[in-house]
């Protein structure tokens, strides 16, 4: 929870400043992160859907070639 806090406050202290640009990234991920850790306390299992996650886009961005329907597939259980 302390890392969706603190994006927060950073959104908050960008827009106190007229840094309005990158607030909206700031959010997003802040949303995805509140998302994870709803996820994670509903099913604890969901850490693994995670790392499967990160695996596949990790081997996307070395130019390994992926499975794309693997992705879905872990996405539609959600």
């Amino acid at each position: 929870m302390m890392r969706v806090s603190e994006l927060c406050q950073d959104a908050l202290l960008l827009l106190e400043n007229d840094r309005v640009a990158s607030v909206p990234i700031l959010l997003r991920s802040a949303l995805e992160s509140y998302v994870d850790l709803m996820c994670l306390i509903n099913n604890a299992d969901y850490v693994e859907e995670m790392n499967k996650s990160f695996d596949f886009h990790k081997k996307k961005f070395k130019g390994e070639k992926v499975n794309f329907r693997e992705l879905m597939n872990i996405s539609t259980k959600f």
